[in-house]
């Protein structure tokens, strides 16, 4: 019954329950690592890994990296690297099918600022969901990169660790997919992926497709899109308070900010910011951050926790995603060995998702992909170890 389901759906889904495909490699690596102190307050490091693909040669990329101690609470930490990561196999072989696109878009050609052209009908043109291909391809060519790390970690205080970490990474050949927006505001420069139809369409109807003599469409299948260019800076802090009488307290927090990541949707093509503004399927967030308080004595023991993201500019960009802040607790009372119970709270405040007008995964007015629109939400859990 699910499959008969999924064959009436699947120009909706772009899953074909009658396709089958497969594909095999044989991998062999090997990695070696070297650790030499130089002294009593710094040791260096030096890795090598080579891989051997039967589909995609060799690849070796090797790692420095020290640490540096010169008192007991101050150490400075850094790296640098190369890597190297193969198409998957499902990227290269995932069944190739037409669905919808998940916005509706006017045909650039046909339906320019949303007046139809002539000879072309506005219900076949404008405003409609048209017909994407989708799935794998076996043009994809490997994801090189090269990282970099420089960290500071102290401890001021007695049960006190804060740390500072900046990381950049350069990727070259990314594997991901075109943004629809961008392939339907430009169709000069991604004339190559439209497929028209003999009446020079794009198909609204999955029924017209994969059959040439009606079938027009979007080719969107993975492909390497160029590079990406990221930096930021990630913070942690962590303090534990131990007390006889009242029990140990322990806050921990974790908090990333983003302070470049610029891609490239061609090879040698132009950068484009992504920080704080969606832009081609996703935004990416400034600040991300975690917080935990955790209290325990004996057998007992509770815990709070805040999640943080900033806020960005929308899909569309009259509209500004707000922050989303959300918070989960628990309390719990365990044995060393028997009976174990939790009860917790889930967005303890019931914060509603932040209004977007995203359409990349077929919602309406929320993100599902950072965000939780269940609301305020009760657990419990029972263990027992013996």
């Amino acid at each position: 019954a699910n499959t008969e389901f999924d064959e009436r759906v699947v120009a909706s889904t772009g899953i074909e329950p009658n396709t089958f495909n497969s594909g095999t490699r044989h991998v062999f690596a090997g990695y070696g690592e070297l650790n030499v102190p130089i002294n009593k307050t710094l040791d260096v490091t030096g890795s090598v890994r080579f891989d051997k693909y039967s589909d995609f040669g060799n690849s070796t990329n090797p790692k420095v990296s020290f640490r540096w101690q010169p008192a007991q609470s101050v150490m400075l930490r850094g790296s640098y690297s190369t890597g190297f990561r193969a198409p998957s196999l499902y990227e290269i072989h995932s069944a190739q099918t037409y669905t919808n696109t998940a916005g509706t878009y006017d045909d650039p050609i046909n339906c320019p600022g949303g007046t139809p052209l002539p000879g072309h009908s506005r219900a076949a043109n404008c405003s409609q969901q048209f017909q994407v291909l989708g799935g794998g391809s076996n043009t994809l060519q490997p994801e090189k990169s090269k990282n970099a790390t420089l960290g500071l970690v102290i401890e001021p205080l007695k049960g006190l660790s804060v740390g500072f970490d900046f990381w950049a990474l350069k990727l070259d050949h990314q594997i991901s997919t075109l943004s629809q927006d961008d392939v339907f505001a430009d169709p000069v420069k991604y004339a190559s992926v439209y497929h028209r139809n003999p009446n020079g369409e794009l198909s609204v109807d999955g029924s017209q497709c994969p059959n040439p003599a009606t079938c027009g469409y979007v080719d969107l299948r993975n492909q390497n899109l160029g590079g990406i260019i990221t930096n930021g800076l990630d913070l942690s802090a962590n303090y534990r308070l131990r007390s006889a009488a009242y029990g140990n307290f322990t806050f921990a927090s974790n908090t990333t900010y983003v302070h470049k990541y610029e891609y490239q949707h061609s090879e040698g093509g132009e950068w484009h910011q992504n920080v704080g503004v969606y832009s081609g399927t996703n935004p990416v967030f400034r600040w991300q951050s975690t917080n935990n308080l955790v209290w325990n004595k004996n057998a007992y023991s509770a815990g709070l926790t805040a999640h943080y993201k900033s806020g960005y500019i929308d899909q569309d960009p009259t509209n500004h995603v707000a922050s989303y802040t959300t918070f989960d607790t628990f309390v719990a009372w365990t044995q060393p060995k028997g009976l174990g119970l939790t009860v917790g709270v889930r967005n303890l405040f019931d914060k509603d998702p932040p209004l977007s007008y995203q359409d990349a995964t077929f919602q309406a007015g929320y993100d599902p992909r950072y965000t939780d629109a269940l609301g305020r939400t009760f657990y419990a859990r029972a263990t027992y170890t013996f």
